[in-house]
């Protein structure tokens, strides 16, 4: 038996998109076997189709002999497109058409006339009046013909422009064909299922954020919409399809790797070193690099572990030197490589598209939906007027669902009035996530800084000094009808930039007393904060606090990959009452020689 089947005539049963640009599709169809040899054919397959990807299941009892995938070189027709672009175009162009034939036609009217005139009817002066008018007219009539058929041309590269855009927008013309050959030892109805990989598909998460507020008091929750863009150009159009989404890489190699041999011979002597022309005593050899010693907040550090920054640069070390065993490693004839590659691939996590979804091969990204979560929100107000007398709403979320949310755009949505357009990391389950929900007009902010200067002269065993003095005031006022239970006030005090010392030495910090140093800085307030870790929490009076409880305390921030007392970075934080205004002040003196000049820059 010899069955012919187009593809489009049978909808794709289910679709899975990889983040590799590729998407495996999901045939099936009713084929009704013969007793003997069938012989399958499946035409219009897309020509994005991958010819080694073919899998043929669902025979039942019968057995497949044969499986052939080609990609036909036939070529595509024009495409057409009821697009409004298109539509609006091919519209312009007609009315200039009908223009065209409308002169066209008045100048065949007019040239009518003009056979139909005699000696014998009109009059020499009249004659001649008319041939100038003519004449007059049937150069105007020319010239706006010769000007719409300009126009009429150009909007039919328009046209022919726009339709190679939809065209590779669609992708190639469906030409692939699979051939199938199945032995079946009695008649049968079977539901031969068709599975293959395509290219040109893609898809990308994103989400969107909604969240509440009451009086202007945010709300403990918010909604997480979980969707997806997908796009896909593959050739064939995915209609009422089942679709999943799967972080997994088709295109990773998972050969386990071969282990190769080392060897060890003897390692090449060096060239000789150059003859002195002069009797000249041989330079010392050059010292050893010391690790640079970092003065920061809280008393010098010293740094001098090496740290391999790359995973593949990590050295092979030894207790004995090469230059002393006189061999080295080699990797049969070849030097053996200093780096070592790591690689981590994680688990792949998928997910399926709610109900049916229809994406056609336009290369056009549509939204499909994964989820709509519900999430528990810690809301804080924070500010860092030193930059922006401004106070933000920032929303901590911790993700309670079973989804492991991808890195992707948000676009934060309060009380239905678009805010910002965020972006989150990976954000496995049980981990959280932050997001800006905008400004808060309800709570007053002023930032002020002023500058003293005092000089200390000369003396016998010193030389002169210069203090400048900065303060620091804020004031903050909660003009709410409720009580603020997280506030943060962010400032930081200058530290020394110890790749562009002073003078060779570096500016120490608040807790060292090194009289060699050039310059230092001396935090005074907050009190406290300066001899405190950065675990200690102060109150504004400068005596230990606790992070929970009512007023405000100080401590310093929280930074990523360090801690804040390094950068002088430090916080307010706590409650406010409504109503309540709090006033903040922080002040530093930064002690220079007096003919040291130095600068603030922004790190």
């Amino acid at each position: 038996m010899s069955l012919q089947i187009e593809s489009p005539d049978h909808p794709i049963h289910s679709i899975t998109v990889y983040n590799s640009s590729k998407a495996e599709i999901v045939r099936l169809f009713p084929i009704q076997l013969q007793d003997g040899l069938n012989k399958i054919e499946i035409k219009s397959l897309p020509a994005t189709i991958d010819t080694k990807s073919i899998r043929v299941s669902g025979l039942g009892d019968a057995r497949l002999h044969d499986v052939l995938c080609l990609l036909n070189e036939r070529k595509r027709p024009g495409p057409t497109d009821s697009s409004e672009v298109l539509t609006q175009l091919r519209t312009s162009q007609g009315r200039l058409q009908r223009e065209r034939e409308s002169l066209v036609h008045e100048g065949k009217i007019l040239t009518d006339y003009s056979r139909t005139l005699t000696g014998e009817h009109v009059s020499p002066s009249d004659l001649e009046s008319f041939i100038k008018t003519f004449s007059q007219h049937s150069r105007q009539n020319l010239g706006a013909v010769a000007d719409l058929d300009d126009k009429i041309e150009q909007m039919s590269k328009k046209i022919r422009a726009t339709l190679d855009e939809i065209s590779l927008r669609k992708g190639p013309k469906a030409v692939g064909e699979v051939s199938i050959v199945v032995a079946a030892n009695s008649a049968a109805n079977i539901d031969l299922k068709l599975t293959y990989i395509v290219s040109n598909a893609s898809w990308q998460p994103t989400y969107e954020l909604h969240a509440t507020t009451t009086d202007g008091k945010p709300s403990s929750t918010v909604t997480l919409n979980y969707r997806a863009h997908v796009t896909q150009s593959t050739g064939e159009d995915w209609t009422d399809a089942q679709l999943t989404l799967s972080t997994s890489n088709t295109s990773m190699n998972t050969t386990i790797p071969e282990l190769p041999t080392l060897k060890i011979k003897p390692k090449p002597k060096p060239p000789p070193m150059p003859v002195p022309m002069t009797r000249s005593a041989p330079p010392p050899p050059p010292a050893r690099a010391m690790p640079m010693m970092a003065m920061s907040f809280g008393g010098p550090q010293s740094h001098s572990r090496h740290v391999v920054t790359n995973a593949d640069e990590a050295p092979i070390e030894s207790d004995e030197e090469d230059e002393d065993m006189g061999f080295c490693f080699m990797d049969d004839e070849v030097p053996a490589p200093t780096k070592t590659v790591v690689k981590d691939s994680a688990l792949s996590v998928s997910y399926s598209v709610q109900g049916r979804a229809t994406i056609p091969s336009d290369g056009i990204a549509h939204m499909v939906s994964l989820a709509e979560l519900e999430f528990e929100s810690n809301v804080k107000h924070i500010a860092v007027p030193r930059v922006e007398s401004i106070v933000y709403l920032q929303c901590e979320v911790k993700n309670t669902s079973e989804y492991r949310l991808l890195p992707g755009s948000v676009g934060v949505i309060l009380d239905d009035s678009f805010v910002s357009q965020t972006s989150i990391l990976d954000v496995p389950a049980g981990d959280t996530f932050t997001c800006t929900l905008g400004v808060d007009p309800a709570i007053k902010i002023t930032y002020s800084r002023k500058a003293t200067h005092s000089d200390v002269k000369a003396g016998a065993f010193s030389e002169a000094k210069r203090t400048t003095t900065y303060t620091v005031r804020i004031s903050v006022t909660n003009k709410h009808t409720f009580t603020l239970e997280d506030l943060v006030i962010r400032e930081a005090l200058p530290m020394v930039d110890v790749a562009n010392p002073f003078s060779g030495d570096e500016m120490t910090s608040t807790s060292s007393s090194s009289s060699g140093s050039k310059a230092r800085v001396l935090l005074r307030k907050p009190l406290g904060l300066a001899e405190g870790t950065p675990v200690d929490v102060f109150t504004l009076e400068g005596g230990k606090g606790e992070e929970t409880g009512s007023g405000i305390k100080v401590r310093w921030s929280k930074v990523e990959g360090g801690s804040g007392d390094k950068d002088g970075k430090f916080e307010w934080f706590g409650q406010l009452a409504q109503g309540e205004k709090v006033e903040l002040e922080a002040m530093w003196d930064i002690k220079a020689p007096e003919d040291v000049k130095w600068i603030e820059v922004n790190a």
